[in-house]
């Protein structure tokens, strides 16, 4: 081979040298790239994640409760093991409303009866009387029972501002304002807007 072609050569292989490792350097760096983008998107779903979690803490907290319902006190429309889904932040209540309330360091579950205002006395037969009548049975709340007036408090009554009169479903066994007397606006956590019934599988 003759000097000059020898020199091309060598120049020849040299380049493909500096081709191939600019080659590898490139794969080097897309690599990294891809990485940090991975990394990235890790950070940012994390982050993410984060604030979702802290978002249900903060509703679940302040805004929302849950509890879950023990006894039979509110069937049918509430059962034994239902989960009850009810909303802290009201104020003022309407009768049929359904509460989550407490008393005597116990909760409840029970339907507004009485408003501020409303009076409350007691008939003969033991029966009780709202606003001068007998609460009737309401069968779309699912009330076949007779609402009778307990020995347990004065009669007549009438509810004092920012008090609420609240009474179970399940009139004959349940235990409730008949029994205690009316239910401070601070002693009630909120308002029922949702059940999950427990179901057999």
């Amino acid at each position: 081979m003759s000097p000059k072609a020898g020199k091309k050569a060598r120049k020849g292989r040299k380049g493909k040298g500096v081709a191939g490792g600019g080659d590898q350097v490139a794969r080097i760096i897309t690599i990294r790239q891809r990485k940090a983008i991975l990394k990235q998107a890790r950070i940012s779903f994390v982050k993410k994640l984060f604030i979702i979690a802290a978002v249900i803490v903060v509703l679940f907290s302040m805004v929302f409760g849950v509890t879950t319902n023990r006894g039979e006190d509110m069937a049918p429309a509430i059962r034994d093991g239902d989960i009850v889904v009810y909303f802290r932040l009201g104020r003022e209540y309407n009768n049929s409303d359904v509460l989550v309330y407490k008393k005597d360091g116990k909760q409840y579950i029970g339907r507004v009866i009485g408003t501020p205002g409303t009076s409350f006395d007691r008939t003969d037969k033991g029966l009780l009387l709202i606003n001068g009548r007998v609460h009737p049975i309401q069968k779309r709340t699912g009330l076949y029972y007779d609402t009778e007036a307990r020995k347990n408090i004065k009669y007549p009554m009438t509810v004092s501002e920012g008090h609420y009169f609240l009474a179970g479903d399940r009139r004959d066994d349940a235990k409730d304002s008949r029994d205690f007397g009316e239910i401070s606006k601070s002693e009630i956590k909120g308002k029922v807007f949702t059940i999950l019934r427990k179901r057999a599988i």
